[in-house]
């Protein structure tokens, strides 16, 4: 998420043409959610080798880039295997020989391969989170979307209007308390709403007290990543990862929380049953 001093009126546009495409390729899935995919992440391969890159100065110029390539191919191919009928454990390994593959481009560039096979296992991983989850079905993913955007939205307004108590000051300093328990009342309430107005909660057996504990679950997590991804640009001395969006930073600032949440829901599919 972007630092508040950002303008709320490039916020809100951003958003909503971002969201706009994001909930379209989710209904239309197929090509049109996989392209989607690819492009985000190709983009947040670009990000993370740019802020991470830049912290090494005596690396060979270019590593950094071509190493996540590499390791984005790996991400691609397991969405072409999915999407093909193979199974999942064909595609992980597709993932897993990227990201060594990745780390060994940047070893021998310069260094700091971890990082390297970091971003790759992360961004792809949340790739292929994202495309089993709509594979699922369109309402499993626009419930994940909502609940996050919620979360995202509740703990903003939260924060702001109660103040209070600061989460981790050296690493993010407008997050607090307050704002946590916003955004986690924020996405509960959400994830009611979509569930049961969807239908979600009928078909799949959901109660209320299900998709209430769904809805938290899915807060505390993405504000996690979110924590998470302030650490990482932190420890860069970087504000954001990106200026792509206006408002918002880079694909990775919005993404954070949304993928830390997508690959909990990957790993754990019986939480809502959307497996099942």
């Amino acid at each position: 998420m972007a630092d508040s001093d950002l303008r709320l009126g490039a916020r809100i546009g951003s958003a909503l043409v971002l969201g706009t495409i994001v909930i379209l390729a989710a209904l239309a899935g197929g090509v049109w959610f996989n392209v989607v995919l690819v492009v985000a992440g190709s983009v947040a391969a670009f990000e993370w080798s740019r802020v991470t890159g830049a912290a090494d100065a005596q690396a060979t110029a270019g590593r950094f880039p071509l190493a996540m390539a590499v390791g984005l191919l790996g991400g691609v191919a397991a969405i072409a295997l999915l999407d093909l009928g193979t199974g999942m454990n064909i595609a992980l390994a597709a993932v897993l020989a990227s990201t060594v593959l990745a780390g060994l481009v940047a070893r021998f560039a310069g260094g700091r391969a971890i990082w390297t096979m970091l971003g790759v296992a992360v961004i792809c991983g949340a790739m292929l989170a994202l495309l089993v989850l709509r594979q699922w079905g369109a309402w499993p993913l626009i419930w994940l979307l909502a609940c996050v955007w919620a979360s995202d939205i509740g703990a903003l307004a939260a924060g702001r209007t109660f103040q209070g108590p600061r989460i981790w000051v050296r690493v993010s300093p407008n997050k607090r308390w307050s704002g946590a328990a916003g955004g986690v009342a924020s996405a509960a309430i959400t994830s009611v709403a979509v569930g049961l107005g969807s239908g979600m909660g009928g078909s799949a057996g959901m109660s209320v007290s299900a998709l209430l504990t769904g809805g938290i679950l899915v807060s505390v997590v993405a504000q996690f990543g979110d924590l998470a991804e302030s650490a990482w640009k932190r420890h860069f001395g970087v504000k954001d990862s990106g200026t792509i969006i206006p408002g918002h930073g880079g694909i990775i600032d919005r993404v954070d929380g949304l993928a830390a949440a997508a690959i909990m829901l990957a790993l754990i599919p019986d939480v809502m049953g959307f497996a099942a």
